[in-house]
């Protein structure tokens, strides 16, 4: 508490100016007046009791000497309450995520620029808000080595400043620089297809890439749920839309990115029909490509098993059914594949005939011409069969290049007079990231 001069001594204090806010001390009119302001108990006491707070507070006691410059225990007292950080050093209260700070004295609302210093009772969780003297819960922010806000990180009994900013308290010890990862570095984002609604919805695990650019790196800390929506835009988030443009389609190839976050939140996934790279949303830059997979003619994500860059049909689909293929000709078939890039594609081929051979290729590659049974081996992928007159079979499993069209080149030789099949089936198939 402190007096009000004017109002405790009336008419014989100033009233409150802008320097003196509390009145002020003035003369007597005349030497016989008494109209001027004078020494009273409460007054003095007033004031005494600052000086005798100080040394209090500062755990000195008066030593009965005058204060003089270079001896004064008023001055000293100031300089150890400022070594303790009385009234700014706090410890913590609440629980993990909720925190609690009751300072002495309480402030009496939130105000930029207020600052205290800490011991923080709980470690972090990764989404901290702090309540100074109950006037509401704050988030915990911390400065990244981007100069962007962030979640803070802390642990138990960590010493720190934070600083009230007009909008978040923020723990004034940046984040430590962290060695970027290697050019081109790929790890985790494993796929599935989601157990709830494997139709619409793909899991993409925890992982960690170097962008394409070689400039950010690109985390995910933990699954993320991406829907192919069939209306609405891409959200940040787990178990959001994620389709960068337009909506799910049939038959369509979709290409997965992890993108990242250029301020506070987390990393994210994105859904693009482009291969070339995603519309990045506002708030994002810098992207990696993750895998590719398809729709089927419902319109469904096509179920997978995903292994690395492999991804695996769980149910191998039949591509190549043909019967009458003329010898000596090439045909190009597609398969069920990722468009817009090159794959391995894993599958299961057949033929049947005569003295037959089939040589599957890239249309990319070169072709060659296989040669029947019982000549010379032409090499690569070539299958053989028969060496008799009637029609026989031979199959294998075989891994092809396609071209950026999910084509493969078909070219079979055989006799005419029997019934001359291909079947392909394609298992899974192989993306370079």
């Amino acid at each position: 508490m402190s007096l009000k001069l004017n109002e405790r001594y009336p008419a014989r204090f100033n009233n409150p100016t802008a320097g003196y806010p509390q009145g002020s001390f003035k003369n007597r009119t005349t030497p016989t007046s008494k109209d001027g302001s004078y020494l009273e108990k409460d007054w003095a006491n007033d004031k005494e009791g600052f000086f005798q707070s100080l040394l209090s507070a500062a755990g000195i006691t008066a030593n009965g000497a005058v204060d003089a410059v270079g001896a004064s225990q008023f001055f000293d007292a100031l300089q150890a309450l400022k070594q303790t950080q009385a009234g700014t050093a706090f410890t913590t209260a609440g629980s993990a995520g909720s925190l609690t700070l009751a300072p002495t004295p309480a402030i009496s609302a939130y105000a930029a620029n207020q600052r205290f210093r800490v011991k923080f009772g709980v470690a972090s969780t990764g989404s901290d808000t702090m309540n100074i003297s109950g006037f509401g819960a704050k988030s915990i922010k911390q400065y990244n080595v981007s100069g962007y806000k962030v979640a803070a990180s802390f642990a138990a009994g960590q010493l720190a400043d934070v600083e009230y900013d007009g909008t978040d308290i923020v723990l004034l010890d940046q984040l430590p620089s962290i060695a970027p990862l290697p050019a081109g570095y790929f790890y985790g984002f494993k796929l599935a297809n989601n157990i709830a609604l494997p139709n619409t919805t793909i899991d993409v695990g925890p992982g960690s890439a170097r962008d394409s650019t070689n400039t950010v790196d690109i985390n995910l800390a933990a699954t993320l749920r991406g829907i192919l929506q069939s209306s609405g835009a891409w959200a940040a988030g787990d178990n959001q839309n994620k389709l960068d443009t337009g909506a799910l389609a049939k038959n369509t190839t979709y290409h997965l990115f992890g993108i990242k976050k250029t301020g506070a939140g987390s990393d994210d996934i994105i859904y693009t029909t482009n291969i070339a790279g995603p519309a990045m949303p506002g708030g994002y830059a810098g992207s990696r490509y993750i895998q590719s997979f398809r729709t089927n003619v419902s319109g469904n994500i096509i179920p997978f098993f995903n292994r690395g860059a492999w991804m695996y049909y769980t149910t191998p689909i039949r591509d190549v059914n043909v019967t009458g293929q003329t010898p000596g000709n090439a045909s190009t078939f597609p398969l069920s594949v990722p468009t817009g890039l090159v794959c391995e594609a894993l599958v299961y081929a057949e033929i049947g005939g005569d003295n037959c051979a089939l040589y599957l290729s890239s249309p990319d590659f070169p072709d060659l011409t296989p040669i029947g049974l019982g000549a010379t081996y032409v090499g690569g992928n070539s299958i053989q069969a028969g060496g008799g007159s009637a029609l026989e079979y031979s199959g294998q499993q075989q891994r092809i290049i396609t071209n950026a069209s999910a084509q493969i080149r078909a070219r079979y030789t055989g006799q005419s007079a029997v019934a001359n099949e291909i079947r392909i089936v394609t298992a899974g198939y192989k993306v370079a990231r």
